[in-house]
C-alpha cells in the first residue's frame, strides 16, 4: 500500500482533507496527480488544509489572493466552498458562485446573499439548477431578476 491512507483506515475528522494528502510525516510513493493540475490552474489548495478548523473571522484576515485562488479552485471540496460563501470579501463569495464544485446548498445560501452584485453573478451562472434561478427572478434587484431571467430563456432553449 503507498503511503496515502485508505478510507476504511480513517475517522470522519481526517476525510475532510480537500485532495487526499498524504498525512503529516507521510512521504507519497509516487507523484500524485492532481499537483500538475492544481499547479496548471493556479490552485492554492495544499495551502489551506486547515481550513475547516479555521474560524470564519480569521479566514477573512487571510490574503485576498489566496482566498479567490482557492474559491476559483476547479479542485476544491464543496466544504471549503460552503465556508468561503460566508466570506467577507464579496469577490470571494462571487467567485465560490462560478465555481462547478460548489454545492446546491451552497449556491442557494448564495441566492440570498445581501450583495447584489454576487447574486448577480450567480444569476449568470447557465449552470445553476432552475430553481435557485427561479428564486432569482424574483429578486428585489431589477438588475439580479433580469439577469436570471436571462439565463432561464436560454436553459429553457
Amino acid at each position: 500500500m503507498n503511503a496515502r491512507h485508505r478510507e476504511d483506515d480513517i475517522d470522519d475528522s481526517q476525510t475532510t482533507n480537500i485532495i487526499n494528502f498524504p498525512r503529516h510525516g507521510e512521504v507519497p510513493t509516487d507523484e500524485p496527480d492532481h499537483l500538475a493540475l492544481e499547479h496548471e490552474h493556479g490552485c492554492l489548495c495544499d495551502s489551506v488544509r486547515e481550513f475547516e478548523r479555521t474560524p470564519n473571522s480569521v479566514l477573512d484576515t487571510l490574503d485576498i489572493d489566496l482566498l479567490l485562488g482557492t474559491a476559483n479552485c476547479p479542485m476544491a471540496q464543496p466544504w471549503l466552498l460552503n465556508k468561503l460563501a460566508d466570506s467577507y470579501w464579496k469577490e470571494v463569495r462571487t467567485a465560490v458562485a462560478n465555481n462547478p464544485k460548489a454545492l446546491i446548498y451552497t449556491l442557494l445560501k448564495l441566492s440570498f446573499d445581501f450583495d447584489a452584485d454576487v447574486r448577480y453573478q450567480l444569476a449568470e451562472n447557465i449552470n445553476l439548477p432552475m430553481q435557485i434561478l427561479l428564486i432569482l427572478e424574483r429578486d428585489e434587484n431589477p438588475f439580479v431578476s433580469y439577469r436570471a431571467s436571462l439565463t432561464a430563456c436560454k436553459r429553457r432553449g
